[in-house]
């Protein structure tokens, strides 16, 4: 990640310049190449138009010298908040806490966390708060970094820094802290009131989103887009959150001084200060945001998406069973009934309310006839390679079962069905299915 100074072309209409491109994700501390940029002003500035040199540098030594003021101030004022959490009780220390994160292993920038927080509307793109949980999930999970790392360093690969929301949308991939950051700021987008988690569940440190209401408490788990109600009322909770240790958004930063740090018995009243204890808001607001980041739309054609995946899985089909010696027969009209159950697998997940399949159901038993068996298997890919799939399926004992079936009147299904969410993340389901008479014993 680099920051280009390009104002300087407001005096010559005309730049170039070299950029040296870090090893980011790599952990490589030597440049990976160099970029050469050139930049012309449109329409070329006139001996009346243009900055002249001395403004525009006195300009920009004016915002270093009062970014490096404000930063320096928080510095020494989050050292402050910082020894005084820990004094409030020794088993602070055993909290996570993290007031700053690392932006970039390459300049070994240090930013409170908060900085990482910004509302993102995606306007017409993203249509409600389930949507925008569910095209956060559908984004790479990097996991070949551990989730202790992530959570308590930082999180992309060989390096211990977080990638900023423009990074982690451009690779498409990223760890539990970027698929957290960005969905906190989608929801906050919404008008929702939420923030970012930092604590632990069952497998150890991890992050989450929290909203409020007045009347419940929700966690978000960005990486799947499973919501949660927490509970306070002795049930068992359906969520793996065990521990909390501070909770920050875009405007505020609070860590958690509860006499336990167990989710299940913490209140999340943000104002009583017994409970949290929140950094000063005028201070936050000396950190500089990350740039606010735009959300594409999807430029997927699903139709011709789903039309390609199905011919090339017919054919894998079709190899699979030749090359064992068995015939292979295609049933179109069974394979459009398929479709309307995968319809209600994907609202399902993206709303997390069950699909009445009733009319699903009634459809398949009008179309297998007694004597008949029917077997079925839905498969869910966030990526389009039907190679992939393919290999999935010889994955499943389900999948070659299905696909080595032998009977009488054997005819296969296959059925795909595509749903394109912002930035070209997509979501594919593909059912599988068989339709035979059972051949009668000797």
């Amino acid at each position: 990640e680099n920051t280009v100074e390009w104002r300087k072309v407001l005096r010559t209409g005309v730049l170039s310049m070299s950029v040296e491109l870090g090893g980011g994700s790599t952990g490589l501390k030597v440049p990976v190449g160099v970029l050469e940029l050139q930049i012309e002003l449109i329409p070329n500035p006139t001996s009346r138009t243009s900055v002249a040199e001395e403004d525009i540098i006195a300009q920009i030594n004016a915002e270093r010298t009062n970014k490096t003021a404000a930063e320096r101030e928080f510095l020494v004022y989050a050292r402050r908040w910082w020894e005084e959490y820990h004094n409030v009780s020794k088993d602070h220390a055993n909290r996570i806490v993290k007031v700053f994160a690392q932006l970039t292993s390459a300049t070994q920038v240090m930013l409170p966390v908060t900085s990482w927080v910004t509302p993102m509307i995606a306007n017409r793109i993203l249509d409600s708060p389930q949507q925008a949980a569910r095209f956060v999930a559908l984004l790479g999970y990097d996991a070949d970094v551990g989730t202790a790392s992530a959570v308590t360093q930082g999180g992309t690969a060989g390096s211990d820094s977080w990638m900023s929301t423009h990074a982690f949308l451009l690779k498409g991939q990223g760890h539990v802290c970027n698929h957290t950051i960005l969905l906190c700021n989608l929801l906050l987008g919404f008008g929702l009131d939420a923030y970012v988690v930092i604590g632990r569940d069952e497998n150890g440190p991890h992050m989450w989103v929290m909203t409020k209401t007045t009347e419940e408490v929700i966690f978000w788990e960005s990486v799947t887009g499973a919501r949660y109600v927490h509970v306070l009322d002795g049930r068992p909770p359906t969520y793996m959150y065990t521990h909390v240790g501070c909770v920050f958004n875009h405007t505020v930063f609070y860590g958690n001084i509860q006499a336990s740090d167990h989710v299940r018995s913490c209140t999340f009243n943000l104002d009583d200060e017994t409970c949290w204890k929140p950094m000063s808001t005028m201070k936050l607001k000396l950190c500089k945001k990350q740039p606010k980041v735009p959300i594409h739309p999807s430029t997927i054609d699903c139709l011709a998406l789903e039309e390609s995946l199905e011919s090339s899985l017919l054919n894998f089909v079709k190899d699979h069973r030749d090359g064992m010696g068995l015939t292979c027969a295609w049933n179109a009209e069974f394979s459009y009934i398929l479709a309307q159950a995968l319809c209600s697998y994907e609202h399902e997940k993206c709303y997390g309310v069950v699909v009445d399949n009733r009319y699903f159901e009634a459809a398949v038993k009008a179309n297998v006839r007694d004597g008949y068996t029917f077997k079925g298997y839905p498969m869910h890919f966030s990526h389009c390679s039907d190679r992939r799939i393919g290999k999935a399926f010889l994955q499943s004992r389900t999948c070659i079962d299905i696909l080595e079936t032998v009977g009488q009147l054997v005819t296969h299904c296959v059925r795909v069905k595509c749903f394109a969410y912002a930035e070209n993340v997509v979501s594919v389901w593909v059912m599988l299915a068989v339709r035979y008479k059972g051949v009668a014993p000797s």
